[in-house]
């Protein structure tokens, strides 16, 4: 009987920090959606000059 109480204490302490760790991700993912930028818009800017400055080294080239 106690090595099923000590299978059910090992099991239970190897669970809850995953169980744990799972939801504050989803409770962040939600903030995130809610009131963080889209991760869609947080590179536009880079990209955009990265383009001008290929832009102007092709027409340099050409």
């Amino acid at each position: 009987m106690i090595f099923i109480w000590g299978i059910m204490v090992l099991a239970l302490l190897l669970f809850l920090p995953l169980l744990a760790a799972t939801v504050l991700a989803g409770i962040a993912d939600v903030f995130r959606a809610a009131f963080g930028k889209d991760d869609a818009d947080t590179n536009n800017g880079y990209c955009r000059d990265l383009q001008h400055e290929i832009a102007a080294e092709r027409e340099r080239n050409a």
